[in-house]
Order: C-alpha cells, then sequence, then structure tokens
C-alpha cells in the first residue's frame, strides 16, 4: 500500500508538471485572460455553490454510517465531515478519513461502523461516477448522439436505484443519489466554468459530453492512492478527454479556476463547518 501512495503522488506531481508545460506552451494566449468584476463575481458564485455542495457528502456519509449500524445527528454529520474535508489535500489522499474516523470515535462511535461507511463511500460515490461514462461516449465514438447517451445514463441511474434498495438498503440508494446528485452539480460547474471563458452556445450540445468528461476525470484523481485531493491526475484526464472539443487555452484556463473553485468550496465549507456549534448530537 505504501509504494501505491508513493506511486500515486509521484503520477500527481508529473500531472502538476504537465499542466504548468501547457501553460508554458500558450502562455502567449493565457495572457489574454482577464475577468472583470462581473466574470469575478460569477467565479465566487461557483465556488460558493461547490462549497454548499459538500453537504450532499455529509448527508450521504450520514445514511451509509447508518447503514452500517450507528446512526448520527444530521448536524453532527455536516460539521465533521467539514472540518476534516481539507486534509484530502494532504499527500496521501486518506487523512480526511483518518480524522473522521478519529473524531466519530471520540464521538462514541464504533470503530467498525467507521471503518465499514469509508468503505461503503468508497464503493457508492465510484459506481455512482461510473454511470456519468456513458455520457462520454458521443465525445468519443461517432455515430452516437446526446439522446441516446442520455436514455442510457437515466436507464443505469435507475438500475443502480432499485439494485441499492433490492439488495441492500434504501439508506445506500439514498446516499447514491447524493453522491449522483453532488457529481452532477460538479460538473455543470465546470460547465459553467468553460462557458464563462467561451460563451460560445455551440458548446451546449456538448454538455453530456463535458459533465461526463469532468466527473470521469474527478473519478481518477479520487481513486488514485497518494495523490492529495486528485491533484494533477484530474487535470490531465479533462485535458485528454476535451482537448478536442475546447479550445486548448480555454481549456488549461477552466481545468485551473475549475481546482481553485474545488479548493475554494473546500475551504468555505470547512470554515461554514467550524463555525457551528459542538452541541450537535454524535449519536
Amino acid at each position: 500500500m505504501k509504494y501505491l501512495r508513493w506511486t500515486g503522488l509521484a503520477l500527481s506531481l508529473v500531472g502538476i508538471g504537465f499542466v504548468v508545460s501547457q501553460f508554458a506552451a500558450y502562455a502567449d494566449s493565457l495572457g489574454d485572460f482577464r475577468p472583470g468584476i462581473i466574470e469575478l463575481l460569477l467565479l465566487a458564485v461557483l465556488t460558493a455553490a461547490y462549497g454548499a455542495s459538500n453537504v450532499a457528502l455529509a448527508a450521504a456519509w450520514r445514511d451509509l454510517l447508518e447503514y452500517c449500524g450507528s446512526t448520527s445527528d444530521a448536524r453532527w454529520a455536516i460539521r465533521v465531515f467539514g472540518v476534516t474535508q481539507l486534509a484530502k489535500y494532504i499527500p496521501g489522499n486518506f487523512f480526511h478519513l483518518a480524522s473522521r474516523q478519529t473524531i466519530g470515535m471520540l464521538d462514541g462511535h464504533g470503530a467498525g461502523a467507521l471503518l465499514k461507511s469509508a468503505v461503503w463511500e468508497f464503493t457508492a460515490i465510484v459506481t455512482s461516477a461510473v454511470v456519468f461514462a456513458v455520457w462520454l461516449t458521443p465525445l468519443l465514438l461517432h455515430g452516437i448522439s446526446n439522446t441516446y447517451a442520455s436514455v442510457l445514463f437515466v436507464v443505469a441511474l435507475l438500475t443502480i436505484s432499485v439494485s441499492a434498495h433490492r439488495y441492500f438498503s434504501p439508506l445506500v440508494m439514498r446516499a447514491m443519489h447524493w453522491y449522483i446528485g453532488f457529481l452532477l452539480l460538479s460538473g455543470l460547474l465546470f460547465y459553467a466554468t468553460l462557458q464563462l471563458l467561451t460563451p460560445d452556445t455551440s458548446l451546449l450540445h456538448a454538455l453530456p459530453g463535458i459533465c461526463g468528461a469532468y466527473i470521469i476525470a474527478w473519478l481518477a484523481g479520487a481513486i488514485t492512492p497518494g495523490a492529495p485531493a486528485g491533484i494533477g491526475i484530474r487535470e490531465v484526464v479533462m485535458f485528454a478527454l476535451l482537448q478536442s472539443v475546447v479550445g486548448q487555452s480555454e481549456l488549461l484556463i477552466a481545468i485551473v479556476l475549475s481546482r481553485a473553485i474545488t479548493a475554494g468550496g473546500d475551504t468555505l465549507y470547512y470554515f461554514y463547518a467550524l463555525a457551528m456549534s459542538e452541541t450537535a448530537k454524535p449519536r
């Protein structure tokens, strides 16, 4: 496992180097980006929206924790999830889970239930994210329409929802719905960032594919051991999937702005959680 973490960290650094090298190659074009007040305000709104979407992740974790045999107050779950969230930016990509495990045990939750909820969290969010790969097919394969891909997407969502309810629990199904909502909003926020840079209605037809590409890139970063918050991995995958769809200079700016939005949103959620009263019942 130690070697996997070091490999993931190395890949993350290589990814960062790749993005920096691309920035150097497109330095002249990138220098033209001068956001005005309106653009900065819109970026702030996108950051706040991403920060608020973290509540969905906390709600999903609470449902999975209950499924694993340990109930908690909603405010407690939101606070604990928030105050541990920034630890994912520490190289290793597991310190947020370790922090959550520690706080949960101190607040009276069983170590086994917390550990199982973390495994379920990883499994459920990965399964939810994989479904969005269907939206990528119009971008990667010629002759596949957005309509056909969207129908397959809905069928896949219904399938995993019914399966989660039937074979596991309504709590697992609800957690997956929270994850799907979070991922969908994340993809839409990236699309909005692109539109901010290239206000062109021609991108609208690629909306499903762009959202799908972002979510698959997010997944690649999330499952890479050692890559802090998927830094470097997510950016390389997004660039590889979308460079033929969007102008490369605009895509690079959007990728960097997207990372700033997610990091800023995580920070906003952290301070919100920090400001929450600690009187919320842990159980």
